[in-house]
């Protein structure tokens, strides 16, 4: 072997490291996490196939776990070894997964140079959709199966047994196995297709694939927890569009305004794309002209592998989330082309030099382009995976790098302890509540007590009735017949826990001003809400919330203003001081939206006092230094809600120019917050 060719490989394997660093650290929002936890701490204690304790809705349930082995491996990862665990599960099954691929390049005929090619773009495209849930053993399960699926030969051991015990497997790790059973009757077709034009002597090989084929059908069902409700559950979720219409995971993957994290980060498409464009780049200039896939060294079904990528990209395109498993199923076809593109080139290559005489210059090209490589992926390396997670990131959670790592999630373990220290969600207290989806799986962690409306098991457990009512609830949908108030009373609902995101906040928002909700309990992050007249909070919503146990002075503070405000009218006076020593601590938008409720009536003209304590604030924030206070970011958020309070009083109070004046400040600020998001979030928009 060359020194070039030496080099070569060196640069392109670190820089697949690289790509793989990428991906492992890409940040993905993950409610899914604590529903393992939860769901795995129950397996543990023998509760598996048992009727769900959790959701009052679906009394005595079965929930039909299709990863319960996934979740149990999970928990006892995180009980064991904390929030390294589940990383490091999450970076094992990656690795294996890479290796299964690396064999299928090779077996395909392409050398280490094409497998390392075509290996970049695809640990890219699938390290946007790569978050820790059960999903990354049904990802490792369903390589291991195409693995099988595509080699060539097949001994008979591993056709008669391995195939049906990897289904069985991946069938108690994920549901993702219906997939692969129907790749399993395409080559069972592609079989009987080779073996009828070989004549009737070789037609019992295809007999036996479909016997094969026919028994792994079964075994899903005969050996699971759950039997032959395992085996349908796949088509009940898929069919349930009440949910896959507003999941991002089930949107087709055209719906692009759902990504929000960037070029390269959680649920991106364009990685995926990407790939797929230069598959059939390589693709079109084979057939154009006129390569052969074909070479001495395959050991593979080749015409197997493009069955499979073909499948998982129609897959795909229908069902986002199914990226993941199709961005690695294109590997191999990929360093197919490529390899064989590399062959064509090498050949006319020889050939010009042999009547020109000239030198050889294709190991100096693969050299400066395999640099260029590096160079760049070490460019994005340090973009993506190292200054999203610096200490003086603004928009990074106060959290250690692991859990970090771990999860993406936004919930407050404040809000958890506000509820058991006040003694709701307690067991026998008959208590029901509500959560919104994405804080719902955490509750089922921290309090498996819990009694709940819905939470993200959605169409895998719930009936559309109970997931449409959740829904209208929400604001997701519009009433049908019956408003969320009434909605609400028919379940006898009693405790409403919400984040502070858009849909969930603005639920909230619209419940406590019908008077009949009221909060009790409010951070940045969270609020909880309680019914005015309930006989356990009725006499601490009448005095101001006291008597109650709360984490830090700064949430007792928000709690009065919002119960005060939307309770009673008014935010009192010395509240309103308290939130003005709050938000000097840390800024957040809605602080100013509730100083502004609580010093002026609503949609009358500010007093004199009320814009010059806001401008003043202004002044304040616009001094943060915002690229390195780990408040900047809060801070810019806070001016832009501060110009936008005065510029809609000015409009209000026939003011234009002083309108226009904060209308462009609030532009500024705004671009600002846009230029610091794409500093340290943006991955290369």
């Amino acid at each position: 072997m060359s020194f070039n060719r030496v080099i070569v490989r060196v640069l392109l394997g670190a820089t697949v490291l690289l790509a793989a660093g990428i991906a492992l650290s890409t940040p993905y929002v993950n409610e899914d996490l604590f529903l393992a936890f939860a769901a795995g701490r129950d397996i543990s204690q023998g509760l598996v196939a048992a009727p769900d304790k959790t959701a009052f809705t679906v009394e005595r349930e079965v929930w039909v776990n299709q990863a319960w082995l996934s979740h149990y491996l999970l928990y006892l990862t995180h009980e064991w070894l904390g929030p390294t665990g589940p990383v490091a599960l999450k970076v094992m099954l990656f690795g294996c997964c890479f290796f299964l691929i690396w064999k299928r390049c090779r077996r395909l005929g392409s050398s280490v140079e094409s497998t390392f090619a075509a290996l970049i773009p695809g640990i890219l495209a699938s390290g946007t959709f790569l978050g820790i849930r059960g999903e990354n053993f049904g990802l490792f399960l369903f390589i291991l199966f195409t693995s099988l699926l595509a080699a060539e030969p097949l001994s008979k051991n591993l056709r008669r047994f391995a195939i049906p015990l990897t289904i069985v497997a991946w069938a108690n790790f994920h549901g993702s196995f219906v997939l692969g059973l129907g790749l399993l009757y395409m080559k069972c077709l592609a079989v009987a297709w080779r073996r009828l034009k070989g004549g009737p002597p070789a037609l019992p090989v295809a007999a036996e694939w479909c016997v094969i084929a026919a028994i792994s059908t079964f075994l899903p069902g005969l050996f699971s927890p759950f039997g032959m409700d395992n085996l349908l559950m796949p088509f009940k979720q898929v069919g349930t569009s009440s949910v896959t219409q507003y999941s991002a995971d089930w949107l087709p993957l055209w719906s692009l305004g759902e990504v929000h994290q960037g070029f390269l980060g959680g649920g991106s498409v364009y990685p995926y794309l990407i790939l797929l464009g230069l598959l059939v780049v390589f693709a079109a200039i084979a057939v154009m002209c006129k390569i052969s896939l074909a070479s001495p060294g395959m050991a593979a079904d080749w015409a197997m592998e493009v069955i499979i990528a073909s499948v998982t990209v129609i897959m795909a395109f229908r069902f986002r989330r199914l990226a993941l498993f199709s961005a690695l199923s294109l590997v191999p076809v990929l360093s197919l082309y490529v390899q064989a593109a590399a062959n064509h080139l090498r050949t006319r290559g020889s050939e010009r030099r042999e009547l020109t005489g000239g030198s050889e210059s294709s190991a100096v090209t693969a050299l400066v382009a395999s640099a260029a490589c590096l160079v760049l992926m070490t460019a994005l390396f340090w973009r993506a995976a190292i200054i999203p997670y610096l200490p003086e990131n603004p928009f990074r959670p106060d959290r250690p790098l692991m859990r970090e790592l771990m999860s993406f999630d936004s919930f407050s373990s404040s809000l958890v302890k506000f509820l058991k220290t006040n003694g709701l969600g307690e067991a026998n207290a008959g208590e029901r509540f509500l959560a919104g989806w994405e804080v719902s799986p955490y509750l089922m962690y921290s309090m498996p007590q819990i009694k709940l409306f819905m939470d993200c098991r959605d169409q895998s457990f719930y009936p559309p009735r109970v997931v449409t009512d959740f829904f209208i609830i929400m604001g997701i949908l519009p009433p049908r017949g019956r408003d969320a108030l009434d909605l609400l009373d028919d379940y006898r609902v009693t405790s409403i826990v919400l984040t502070t995101g858009i849909i969930d906040f603005q639920a909230g928002l619209r419940l406590m001003q019908s008077r009949r909700w009221v909060c009790l309990y409010a951070d940045p992050k969270g609020i909880v809400l309680v019914r005015p007249d309930s006989a356990r909070f009725r006499e601490a919503v009448q005095s101001g919330l006291t008597g109650l146990w709360f984490p830090d002075d700064d949430s007792r503070i928000l709690s009065r203003a919002l119960l005060s405000h939307f309770m009673f009218g008014r935010i009192a006076p010395g509240v309103v001081d308290q939130l003005k020593a709050v938000v000097k601590r840390s800024p957040w938008p809605n602080y100013y939206t509730l100083l502004t409720w609580g010093m002026d009536r609503a949609g009358a003209c500010f007093q004199q006092s009320t814009v010059e304590y806001l401008v003043s604030e202004a002044l304040r924030l616009s001094a943060i230094y915002t690229s390195r206070d780990r408040a900047g970011a809060a801070a810019l958020e806070s001016l832009v809600r501060i110009y936008g309070i005065l510029e809609e009083n000015a409009a209000r109070c026939g003011e234009p120019e002083n309108a226009l004046r904060f209308r462009n400040l609030k532009i500024s600020a705004q671009n600002q917050y846009d230029r610091l998001w794409d500093r340290f979030l943006g991955r290369f928009l």
